[in-house]
């Protein structure tokens, strides 16, 4: 309310109102942005500095939007692997097996792997952990190269199992693979049920995966790399004294993986590769279950040759079925790849039952990266049907890329895929910060919540953390 006085003998002044002028406000940054992107229009539609997207996933900046992070010791490279373990302690929920190379538990840089039991939770870095496998006094106290595996129940007691390697480890640097059955618990890593040491130099342990059931009796086997000696074993459940096959080849050894039933006669497949790094060229076989005693590269049933420096192999994932003919598919990673951009890198999606040398350039599905040094293709992962249709699922890492607008970064892609796409094209682009290195081991997890829908595992050890992110109808 404003009040004026009349002063006697004075006209009275029409009152006025005086304000200060308002600057105009400046345009939020904001402004003119929608809440969801339009996909394949080249227009950053919501402003998130990325013009790409078709679903409500978009694009997630996974710390703080992931549905929890898993965290663990610092300074351990927590989640440099993760694996979904299965059920490890028969409570009927699945768990989540972690490798950490540089966990100092028992000194610098010494190793172990962390068990996160199911159902998931957030678990910051210092809340306890349900299990913890610790490097000990007969362990090589070279944690970088530690890896871990999750073969399921190789020995038909009901827990799944857990099996570590460490190609450095040994009296001699021989290298070894560890398997601990379940239920997990806290011991030292040597306290395994099974060690598997040669008695030379030969990098045992350098590479390891479940490979599922490659002989039909019911029982989970494994597979482990011996690059020293250019050779691949093959255990089956529940391990013996020494390996049941052992498949031999150039520069065999450096890396591993169950491809799932890719022929379709119930038994399990396995992929090689000899790819350790982006220099020189390489090759990824296939080999198809059961495995005599002994077999060279020559016997694989089919081989797909890289391209010089493309990294071709180095990460690899199978075991469900992404176009929906009822055969397993399996992904090659191929970081080094330029055929989007330069060092763009992708991955080969590979569907049927190849035979014989296969180019990768008639692969079914081709992701290639769009910006050049992306990287992608350093892990790869296909997840078991992240959306409830009824296909699975794509997920290419590029951890290493850090530059705008990706930081590290994995891309979403929804099965089925067919012909080249290209990571602009991602349903889903899941980033953070790029000291993280999310996306350094991707991972898909069984369905958790009863949604139908498989969930999906990035880990990030420059945080010591996995995240995780629920699957649903949709995305």
């Amino acid at each position: 309310m404003f009040i004026f006085l009349a002063i006697a003998g004075c006209a009275t002044p029409e009152p006025t109102l005086i304000r200060k002028p308002v600057e105009p406000e400046p345009t939020p940054p904001w402004a003119g942005c929608e809440d969801t992107e339009t996909c394949g229009d080249g227009i950053d539609n919501d402003c998130d500095e990325l013009a790409l997207g078709c679903g409500p996933w978009d694009t997630i900046d996974l710390y703080p939007n992931a549905d929890y992070a898993m965290c663990a010791l610092g300074n351990g490279q927590t989640g440099e692997i993760v694996v979904d373990a299965g059920d490890l302690n028969g409570d009927g929920t699945d768990d989540v097996l972690v490798a950490a190379p540089s966990d100092m538990t028992l000194g610098w840089n010494a190793g172990g792997a962390i068990v996160f039991l199911g159902p998931f939770e957030e678990r910051g870095h210092t809340d306890p952990i349900d299990a913890h496998y610790i490097a000990d006094d007969d362990f090589d106290p070279r944690g970088s190269h530690l890896i871990a595996a999750a073969p399921g129940d190789v020995n038909g007691d009901g827990f799944a199992d857990v099996l570590l390697g460490h190609k450095d480890a040994g009296p001699l640097g021989e290298g070894v693979v560890y398997v601990h059955y379940g239920p997990p618990e806290t011991v030292g890593i040597s306290e395994a049920d099974l060690i598997y040491a040669p008695n030379e130099y030969s990098e045992l342990g350098a590479s390891l995966a479940g490979a599922g059931d490659t002989n039909g009796d019911g029982l989970m086997d494994w597979i482990a790399g011996e690059p020293g000696r250019e050779r691949v074993h093959v255990y089956l459940g529940p391990g013996g004294a020494t390996s049941d096959a052992v498949i031999s080849g150039p520069l065999f050894g450096r890396q591993v993986q169950g491809a799932g039933d890719v022929d379709g006669d119930g038994l399990a497949d396995l992929l090689l590769s000899d790819a350790d790094g982006f220099f020189g060229s390489s090759s990824t076989w296939l080999f198809h279950g059961p495995h005599p005693a002994a077999s060279l590269h020559t016997d694989a049933f089919a081989t797909f040759p890289g391209g010089d420096d493309d990294g071709v192999g180095i990460a690899l994932s199978g075991g469900f079925d992404v176009d929906g003919d009822g055969r397993d598919d399996f992904l090659i990673g191929a970081p080094g790849l330029d055929l989007g951009a330069v060092e763009g890198g992708g991955a080969y999606l590979v569907t049927g039952n190849p035979d014989g040398i296969q180019s990768l350039d008639n692969a079914a599905g081709q992701v290639l990266g769009d910006l050049e040094d992306l990287g992608a293709g350093m892990s790869v992962a296909i997840l078991e049907d992240a959306n409830a249709d009824g296909f699975a699922d794509v997920l290419i890492g590029a951890p290493d890329y850090g530059e705008a607008p990706y930081g590290a970064v994995s891309f979403f892609f929804p099965g089925p895929i067919s012909g080249i796409v290209r990571t602009a094209d991602a349903a889903g682009v899941l980033r953070a910060a790029s000291n993280t290195h999310a996306g350094a081991s991707v991972a898909s997890a069984r369905d958790r919540d009863g949604d139908g829908a498989s969930e999906l595992l990035i880990g990030a050890p420059g945080t010591d953390c996995v995240y995780v992110l629920k699957g649903g109808p949709g995305i």
